[in-house]
């Protein structure tokens, strides 16, 4: 990744894809550090209310869910809910947002 360095967005999706990728073979809790490192580099490049920083919430609570521990999971799915619908109105009737909380 050459001119981007660990507090780069896009260092925070690398993150969460390589959690996603552990979690598809079954490994939660190998991916759950990378989905809370990749959490937190969005967190720190993009502010609280961006909409990536909700993809990166929803991702480490469906992570905790599959780990048997649901309410972690539904706390962390509610701030991702906040963002998208709270703190981004111009998504609120986005289908595509939507159905992913479904």
């Amino acid at each position: 990744m050459a001119g981007h360095g660990q507090s780069h967005s896009n260092t925070g999706t690398s993150f969460n894809k390589l959690a996603y990728y552990l979690g598809a073979q079954g490994r939660h809790e190998k991916a759950e550090p990378l989905y809370r490192k990749g959490l937190e580099i969005r967190l720190a490049a993009l502010g609280e209310a961006h909409p990536d920083v909700a993809t990166s919430y929803g991702n480490l609570a469906f992570n905790l869910q599959a780990q048997e521990r649901r309410e972690e999971g539904e706390l962390l799915l509610r701030k991702a809910w906040e963002i998208l619908f709270l703190k981004q109105p111009r998504l609120r009737l986005s289908p595509k947002i939507s159905t992913q909380f479904l």
